[in-house]
């Protein structure tokens, strides 16, 4: 080979090994910025258990576990989880607990 075509290969190889690197660098931010991402979202509902469920900074964390798989696995958790995930199709929730409104014929608002 010429040494032209020798020295326009090595550039390339260099090319090639920075390009290489610099992807790598790009997942290792993206997964960093994931894992950034993850922890804030913990830490946030976290502390929304804790406003809403003051106590619960005593608990254990098993006992926490236990009370969030009892809830949410309740009857009424598992049908408004439901509504939540195909919002399409969610009737309104009023600001009282366990009521739910719905629109009727007319309009108005019919609570169940």
């Amino acid at each position: 080979m010429s040494i032209l075509k020798l020295e326009k290969a090595a550039k390339l190889e260099e090319e090639i090994r920075q390009l290489t690197n610099q992807r790598k660098m790009v997942l290792q931010q993206h997964k960093e910025d994931e894992r950034k991402k993850r922890t804030h979202r913990i830490c946030k509902r976290g502390a929304m258990i804790e406003s809403i469920l003051p106590e619960s900074k005593d608990f254990s964390d098993d006992q926490i576990k236990t009370l969030l798989e009892q809830v949410l696995t309740s009857g009424f958790a598992v049908k408004r989880i439901a509504e939540i995930m195909s919002p399409e199709e969610t009737p309104e929730v009023s600001a009282t607990p366990g009521v739910i409104k719905e629109k009727s014929e007319n309009g108005r608002d019919v609570a169940e």
